[in-house]
């Protein structure tokens, strides 16, 4: 289930959830070239994150009231992603994630890896561009 700009809920066949709420989540955008630092999380954060995630979703998800978050692992990492503007502005470069991929222009390659999920494909395409080379 995807929830708009506010979160996404993944049921895993083991019976595993992975759940987000995006304003609790995001701790901070940039748009410089070089972002800041993103500051550790420790388990205040990792606390509050639970607690607003939580509150989040059973607003808008029927049936998580009953799933308890205590014994949850917080995990989460940066997101780099082509945009100036937030999720919830429909003409938003976030929108075109879809434009991923390997790209190579002589001996030069980059890759756009979108979603982590598909970073060890693209990461494959271009080594094997590398040792045709």
């Amino acid at each position: 289930i995807v929830l708009g700009p506010f979160g996404d809920v993944v049921a895993y066949a083991g019976g595993e959830l992975y759940l987000s709420w995006y304003p609790a989540g995001m701790r901070t955008t940039s748009s410089d070239l070089d972002p800041p630092p993103v500051r550790a999380r420790d388990r205040a954060d990792d606390d509050r994150l639970r607690r607003e995630t939580h509150a989040g979703l059973v607003r808008t998800v029927r049936g998580l009231e009953a799933v308890s978050f205590e014994d949850s692992r917080v995990g989460g990492g940066v997101i780099v992603a082509w945009g100036r503007t937030d999720i919830d502005d429909h003409s938003s470069g976030l929108h075109e994630r879809w434009r991923i991929g390997a790209t190579s222009t002589g001996r030069y390659h980059s890759i756009d890896t979108g979603k982590l999920t598909t970073a060890p494909l693209f990461a494959k395409t271009v080594a094997d561009r590398v040792l045709a080379t």
